[in-house]
């Protein structure tokens, strides 16, 4: 992708954002997109075909964000949630709006990859059971729930601690001793 249309995606991003901040995702016109992105409405049709489009593809950006960093720490979960935690706060402000919109299900995507990474670290499963000493079905419920919750909560709040302060605080958190 040229720079040219990175910067053009990222000016569309951050005009979303801005505006979800002010209306829903439903009340959001291209006209209005396009007027806050500086960019014409073609320009935005080069890349997206609607606005639910736009959205559809953030996510999948996000995703394979997400993933990426997952498997460049594999076998490291405290540096697999400092990394996820480091690229969510270098975005905040577009996942505090976003995630007011069902559509996004960043919360449910957070929980599946938790849940991910707790079944591929070695002992971890182990180490969540212990640490809630109920059925397991039950414990890793408890434990994604609860790290999930922590991270929305953050994200909602605009990130008021940093990703190192959140790490510190989760890893600090029953079921994470692995």
């Amino acid at each position: 992708m040229s720079i040219r249309h990175t910067t053009t995606k990222n000016d569309i991003k951050e005009a979303l954002t801005l505006l979800l901040a002010e209306k829903s995702l439903e009340e959001i016109s291209i006209s209005q997109l396009t007027k806050k992105a500086g960019i014409n409405r073609s320009t935005f049709y080069l890349h997206y075909i609607d606005k639910y489009d736009l959205l559809d593809q953030l996510k999948e950006e996000t995703l394979e964000t997400i993933h990426h960093l997952l498997a460049e720490s594999l076998g490291h979960p405290t540096n697999a949630l400092l990394d996820v935690l480091t690229y969510l706060y270098q975005n905040i402000q577009f996942y505090k709006e976003i995630s007011r919109h069902s559509q996004f299900c960043l919360r449910e995507n957070i929980a599946d990859f938790l849940e991910e990474v707790t079944h591929r670290t070695p002992g971890a499963v182990q180490v969540v059971i212990s640490s809630y000493g109920v059925p397991e079905k039950y414990a890793l419920q408890l434990f994604i729930e609860g790290v999930v919750g922590v991270i929305t909560n953050w994200i909602n709040e605009g990130g008021q601690e940093s990703p190192e302060e959140l790490a510190t605080i989760l890893l600090a958190s029953p079921g994470f001793q692995w």
